[in-house]
């Protein structure tokens, strides 16, 4: 939870596909908490640049070297530019954020155009439930996965399980792999280096999980999302098994 919010892991592009904001409301934080707060997180990092900042608006930009993506795997300098725009909801705040790439240079060729892309597994949503689990908490089943084992045949591999949450309950262990989520095959996508299904961490939610034990049996667990406050403590009154 308390990780910095801007480590930037499965930062990967993916295909030209069309540019779309994301929101969510942030209940326990103002507007000016949260962009304070996103501030502190950019402060002392070389890496990012502030490129406006306002009572309604932040803005920043991180140039770096990558190798592949929409050129034909050429070397290209992208710029990744993050608006965040905070508006008052109720008591708290509704923040949208606006996340997109440019090619600054393929292999030393200065490039003008002005090229959007959205990236793999909204990563949009994924930043902004980040950000709101920092002040309202956030639900979850309690488990950890290794990121760096990919294909469909794995499925999602345990590598930790809470303490006391929804996924110790079922009896989930490390090494066990979750092969689908409600139907849909879930495995870590090479490319993107994400799961190929996103949950959502903001609200209660019951899924399905088929799942691969270490002796090689598969059995079905039906788990409901169990909430964590935002300091780290467990709730487990949602949290139910069958």
């Amino acid at each position: 939870m308390k990780k910095v919010l801007f480590c930037f892991l499965f930062m990967f592009l993916i295909c030209s596909t069309a540019f779309a904001m994301s929101s969510i409301e942030i209940e326990q934080g103002s507007p000016t908490e949260v962009r304070d707060y996103l501030v502190k997180q950019l402060s002392g990092k070389p890496a990012f640049r502030i490129n406006n900042i306002s009572d309604a608006l932040l803005s920043f930009s991180e140039t770096r070297e990558v190798t592949g993506g929409f050129m034909n795997a050429q070397r290209m300098t992208i710029e990744e530019t993050c608006d965040f725009t905070f508006t008052p909801e109720g008591s708290g705040t509704l923040v949208t954020l606006s996340d997109y790439y440019e090619p600054v240079a393929v292999d030393g060729i200065l490039k003008s155009q002005r090229v959007k892309y959205n990236v793999a597994g909204n990563m949009e949503t994924t930043y902004l439930q980040h950000l709101k689990a920092q002040f309202d908490g956030s639900y979850r089943y309690g488990f950890n996965i290794n990121t760096a084992i990919y294909g469909k045949n794995n499925g999602l591999v345990i590598i930790s399980v809470d303490k006391d949450s929804p996924a110790k309950l079922s009896g989930l262990e490390i090494g066990d792999s979750i092969i689908s989520i409600d139907g849909q095959i879930a495995y870590m996508d090479k490319k993107s280096h994400l799961p190929t299904v996103l949950m959502d961490s903001t609200k209660a939610t019951t899924s399905t999980f088929l799942v691969k034990k270490k002796d090689g049996s598969q059995i079905t667990l039906t788990m409901t999302s169990a909430y964590y406050s935002s300091d780290g403590k467990l709730f487990t009154g949602l949290s139910t098994v069958q």
